[in-house]
């Protein structure tokens, strides 16, 4: 009987990661899938600018969380680097090792992340044009990216700055108009403040995030704070048998009177 052997299928580097652009994010929800990642990393706060530029979009997150080391940094750009069996912390909201990467490059064709952790820093850049020439290789940027928060990041002993570059047509920002643009800005802060609504009003983790200098402000979907809404009786359920639970709290919304606010 003829024994089995290995045959290598190693994935097209430049296939794939046009692929994996392609998983059907919207600014909104890439940028928030990074602002996952801020909170895991225990920040406080978040700056984010998001830049018409005549067309040409850049947009920049900056945060005062844990930051990372060389290692760790190349370690949160490899795809599936800390993958779903990987023991995590409670307040890590990850989950395949995928976001940080596949929601940026939706939006750009360049990921830079500058970190600082123990005021030391570390920068890599993740390039589709060039994983597509070389393979899954990052690179260190020589000489360090220019934006005001690069400064403001060197102050700190601990944080990390995002920054997207080359945006194209397929994230949906580059190319509009500068008042579709803004109007698009409208939205991703309207986004933002209901995905993390508890975090900004201080029900979780206290949260600021900033959007080109304006705070973003809470939108909470459940009306929770409104004097007509009922909270019921909640249910814990175990979760397949497992330690953990989940707590399903229902609440009764105030019936809508038909004007808006």
């Amino acid at each position: 009987m003829a024994k089995e052997r290995p045959v290598e299928i190693t994935p097209s580097a430049a296939a794939l990661i046009e692929s994996l652009r392609g998983l059907g994010y919207s600014p909104e929800t890439a940028i928030a899938d990074l602002i996952d990642n801020s909170i895991a990393a225990e920040s406080a706060t978040i700056e984010l600018a998001i830049e018409w530029n005549d067309g040409h979009p850049e947009v920049a997150l900056f945060d005062n969380g844990n930051g990372m080391n060389r290692a760790t940094l190349a370690e949160a750009l490899r795809l599936g680097g800390m993958g779903p069996s990987a023991t995590r912390a409670a307040s890590d909201l990850g989950r395949f090792g995928l976001g940080l990467k596949t929601a940026s490059l939706s939006q750009c064709r360049q990921l830079t992340i500058i970190s600082r952790t123990a005021s030391k820093t570390s920068a890599l850049v993740l390039d589709v044009d060039e994983i597509a020439k070389r393979g899954w290789f990052a690179t260190v940027p020589a000489p360090m990216p220019q934006h005001p928060f690069v400064a403001k990041l060197l102050e700190l002993e601990h944080g990390t700055l995002v920054l997207w570059d080359r945006m194209d047509s397929l994230g949906g920002l580059s190319g509009l108009g500068k008042e579709a643009f803004y109007l698009r800005l409208e939205d991703i802060r309207a986004h933002l403040g209901m995905v993390f609504h508890r975090f900004i009003n201080g029900d979780a983790t206290k949260l600021a995030i900033i959007l080109n200098g304006r705070p973003i402000k809470a939108w909470d979907p459940f009306q929770t704070a409104h004097p007509s809404t009922r909270e019921l009786p909640s249910e814990r359920v175990r979760h397949a048998g497992q330690a953990a639970t989940v707590a399903a709290l229902p609440l009764r919304l105030p019936a809508w009177n038909g004007k808006r606010k």
